[in-house]
């Protein structure tokens, strides 16, 4: 159960990481601009609290070079492996 909830957290960070790749040129003129960069993202992109956080710790330089292949790669072993938990939970 530990490990499901790990597994769901990280799936969900890397979903909102997944929904800024798309919109990175947008998420940096936010973050640069906003006097509250937090809240312009979680309502502009419908982040949670905890997906703008973790967009916010990525350095802009960091966050203009994620790669989506390996977001995907991840997003993918992690919920295959959330699967088999919630089968072997139940």
């Amino acid at each position: 159960r530990h490990r499901l909830g790990r597994v769901d957290d990280r799936v969900h960070v890397l979903e909102g990481r997944q929904l800024v790749l798309l919109n990175i040129d947008e998420v940096i003129r936010i973050i640069r601009n906003a006097d509250e960069p937090r809240g312009a993202l979680m309502e502009r992109f419908g982040l949670s609290e905890r997906q703008a956080d973790d967009i916010l710790e990525i350095r802009l330089r960091q966050l203009a070079r994620l790669e989506p292949i390996r977001i995907e790669q991840e997003l993918k072993e992690l919920r295959t492996e959330k699967e088999r938990l919630e089968h072997l939970l139940g």
